[in-house]
C-alpha cells in the first residue's frame, strides 16, 4: 500500500467538522467556499457571519480569552438579531431558527463542560492543561 491509498471509514457515521474559509479581497475565499460547500454534509453561509470575525467570537472562546457565557450570551443577542440605522436587520435569524440556534448552545454548553472537566484531571502540568482566566479587555 502506498501513501495515495486510502482505505473505506467503516465506523459509525460521523458529521463533518466545520470549515471556516477567510482571507483578504479577491483571494479565493468565494470559490473555495462554493467548492466546499459543493460537498456532500456542507452548507455554505455566504456572508460574514460576526460570532466567528469579532473581537470575543468563537476563536476568543476557544482560547480562553472570553468566557463562553458571554459569548452565548451575544449569540443570543447581538448576533442573533441587530438592526440597523435604516430598520435594515442583520444576524444569524436570517440563517438560523432560534430553537436550532437554542439547542446548538444546550450541545456547546455541555461539549464545553465535558473539555474543562477532562482538562481538570490532565496529567501534564497545569499550564497546558488549565482553563487560563478570560483576559478581562476581552469579555
Amino acid at each position: 500500500m502506498n501513501a495515495r491509498t486510502f482505505l473505506p471509514y467503516s465506523g459509525p457515521p460521523m458529521d463533518p467538522p466545520p470549515v471556516f474559509v477567510g482571507g483578504t479581497g479577491r483571494s479565493g475565499t468565494t470559490v473555495t467556499g462554493r467548492l466546499v460547500g459543493a460537498l456532500e454534509g456542507y452548507v455554505v453561509i455566504p456572508i460574514e457571519l460576526r460570532f466567528h470575525t469579532d473581537r470575543g467570537g468563537l476563536p476568543d472562546v476557544l482560547s480562553y480569552r472570553v468566557t463562553h457565557e458571554r459569548f452565548i450570551e451575544r449569540l443570543q443577542n447581538e448576533w442573533f438579531y441587530r438592526e440597523l440605522p435604516n430598520g435594515e436587520t442583520r444576524g444569524l435569524h436570517k440563517h438560523v431558527d432560534r430553537s436550532d440556534l437554542d439547542h446548538a448552545i444546550d450541545v456547546f454548553r455541555d461539549q464545553i463542560h465535558e473539555d474543562r472537566v477532562a482538562h481538570s484531571s490532565c496529567p501534564w502540568s497545569h499550564r497546558s492543561c488549565s482553563v487560563r482566566e478570560p483576559d478581562p479587555l476581552w469579555r
